[in-house]
């Protein structure tokens, strides 16, 4: 039996550093998964306070229970 390699969904590319005021650091582009995550953890900025330490980032049209679009990063933010 032959082993096929798993379809992992693409990761989105950081365009520049979390927490950098008016800048959207994640670029979801042409990704065709749907559920791509960006997974953020011990997360602190002195310009983003109301955010979570940690939270996942999904596409803006990804939106699942528990989250809300968050227009700086233009994705759905979940708190974890």
């Amino acid at each position: 039996m032959r082993k096929t390699a798993s379809a992992r969904p693409a990761r989105p590319e950081v365009a520049a550093p979390l927490g950098q005021a008016g800048v959207l650091p994640l670029d979801f582009g042409q990704t065709f998964n749907r559920r791509s995550i960006c997974e953020v953890r011990g997360f602190s900025s002195t310009d983003n306070l109301d955010l979570p330490p940690d939270f996942d980032l999904r596409r803006a049209d990804n939106e699942v229970e528990g989250g809300s679009y968050d227009a700086p990063f233009d994705a759905w933010l979940v708190p974890r």
